[in-house]
């Protein structure tokens, strides 16, 4: 016993350590020219055009496909979390189960997942019969309406789709819709 707290005091000594010896540059980024151990790293981050920043969406596309499609009920926060990453696949097939075994365990449905099951519905009535789903007709159904709509005559107008996502962003920009049909590329994680 006492061999590892002194084992964790001096870890944690030699942890302080560090930290302190490399705090100034948090403070002041120029200073890392001073570190020769650094020396590498500076030398491939001056060649920007050869510098590695992303890994292709890997990472964040692993966690969406993971958690999207992960059936859980012995944990309702991993439940949750799985709903909410089935929502930002946007994956109609990868969705209905997540959806079926939320609405199993769940008395209130968040408006986002009401949201997304209505457009799902629409957009595939083969994969699911919505017509019998208890959507709130206010908050859903008749904002789903205005929403297309709204889509429908600024369309016509001849707007693009970045200059149609910009004129619904404050009237619709809070909604799964105006998510899944305009935002593309951001990152969850």
């Amino acid at each position: 016993m006492q061999r590892s707290t002194s084992t964790s005091s001096r870890t944690r000594c030699i942890i302080k350590e560090w930290a302190e010896k490399y705090r100034p540059i948090t403070k002041n980024p120029k200073l890392i020219a001073k570190y020769p151990e650094f020396r590498n790293i500076r030398e491939l981050y001056s060649h920007r055009g050869n510098q590695v920043d992303s890994d292709g969406g890997k990472c964040e596309n692993y966690l969406i496909n993971y958690f999207s499609k992960t059936r859980r009920i012995d944990s309702d926060y991993m439940q949750k979390v799985c709903m909410l990453y089935a929502l930002v696949s946007k994956d109609i097939q990868t969705f209905w189960p997540q959806f079926m075994l939320y609405a199993h365990y769940h008395d209130e449905m968040p408006t986002h997942y009401q949201e997304a099951a209505y457009l799902y519905g629409k957009l595939e009535p083969q994969s699911m019969d919505i017509s019998h789903m208890p959507f709130d007709k206010e908050k859903i159904i008749d904002r789903y309406e205005a929403f297309n709509q709204r889509a429908q005559q600024l369309m016509q107008s001849g707007l693009q789709e970045k200059a149609l996502a910009e004129a619904m962003r404050s009237e619709f920009g809070n909604t799964f819709w105006w998510a899944y049909y305009f935002n593309r590329g951001s990152k969850t994680y």
